[in-house]
């Protein structure tokens, strides 16, 4: 006799299925493929601009106001900085991934012409104080400088599979397994910003009719400091954009309550819109759902980055409260939910209950 499937499976699987994608930041074709397909089960048809964004364009009751809804789909990994004769890939970074972080094991090097596997390596620990590895030990934080990525492959036999200085590297799939928590946690690499998205693609899905003109963008580059989303709202010009993110739990940010969005006031690239945070409260109340607000200090989101260079008059960030960020991230399938619910508040032209 089968179990009663829980309210949560479906979005779980959708995680799952965006982590599964590939797509280190610049090489995002793999997700791109992944929410074409996605969101032409649902019947729409995004669309592609010149910077890898995809857009999804739904007319509003009025036309006063212009807004965007972003959710990035870049996530963080490395790139070939240097390849030895003997085949050993010297990575470089690209963003902001930490070797510590991600530790020895299986990695994907994205070639031209396939995927080829390695393992990131640090070196053996059995050493003594002469080696240039005792020092990793108790003295130093890991540095890319440190590490390699063994193939078993030679230069000439990586360069057949398309492999070379500027190839994309990222964690292997294997080691992508979204893993389910108690209290309708999960556990899993890359997501920042695959939580995102997928209250963003739930988003998209559930909306009947916009109270204004409305995109919602799965942004590329973001990690690279919100290119695509600069260049779209150079030639959209919106009123106002709202940033699908997380919010990193630390010292710094005590999340009080991590089954519920928050409101970012302020980040490392300046405040936040208040009038338009307070709108998406208000809206949100409507429906019952409890909000929160935190500063952040080293954060930065495709909103915060673009109202600083005066791409939007007005920015927000409604943030998913995630431990371990830029790490193996764990987050609450509540709050993920509850992100969408959000803006399906703000959004629709008519609120009604989520």
């Amino acid at each position: 006799m089968s179990s009663k499937p829980d309210e949560f499976d479906w979005l779980h699987q959708l995680i799952q299925n965006l982590v599964n994608c590939h797509s280190p930041t610049g090489a995002e074709l793999e997700m791109d493929n992944f929410l074409l397909r996605e969101l032409a089960a649902r019947g729409i048809a995004p669309v592609v601009d010149d910077a890898g964004n995809l857009s999804v364009a739904v007319p509003g009751a009025s036309n006063v106001r212009r807004i965007v809804i972003t959710a990035h789909k870049d996530e963080l990994g490395m790139l070939v900085g240097k390849i030895a004769e003997d085949g050993r890939i010297f990575p470089a970074r690209l963003n902001g991934a930490y070797p510590w972080v991600y530790g020895e094991g299986p990695v994907e090097i994205l070639g031209d012409q396939t995927v080829v596997l390695g393992i990131l390596s640090f070196g053996s620990r059995h050493v003594s104080e002469p080696s240039p590895m005792f020092a990793l030990q108790n003295q130093r934080a890991l540095l890319w400088r440190d590490t390699w990525v063994e193939t078993k492959l030679d230069a000439r036999e990586l360069a057949k599979r398309g492999v070379r200085i500027g190839s994309r590297i990222v964690i292997a799939r294997a080691r992508k397994r979204v893993v389910s928590l108690p209290q309708n946690y999960i556990a899993s690499y890359a997501l920042d910003n695959r939580a995102a998205m997928a209250a963003l693609l739930t988003l998209v899905s559930s909306i009947e009719r916009a109270r204004f003109d409305t995109w919602f963008t799965f942004t590329a580059k973001e990690e690279l400091g919100a290119v695509g989303a600069l260049y779209l709202f150079t030639h959209l010009r919106p009123t106002d954009v709202i940033a699908l993110e997380i919010c990193p739990t630390s010292d710094e940010c005590e999340i009080d309550n991590p089954h519920i969005p928050y409101l970012i006031a302020r980040d490392g690239h300046g405040i936040y819109d208040d009038g338009l945070a307070r709108e998406i409260a208000e809206r949100a109340q409507e429906f019952g759902i409890a909000l929160s607000s935190r500063v952040l200090s080293r954060f930065g989101s495709d909103a915060s980055i673009s109202m600083k260079y005066g791409h939007v008059p007005r920015a927000a960030c409604v943030a998913i409260p995630t431990m371990n960020s830029h790490g193996f991230e764990i987050a609450s399938l509540v709050a993920i939910r509850c992100v969408a619910q959000v803006l399906k508040a703000f959004i629709q032209d008519t609120p009604r209950t989520a």
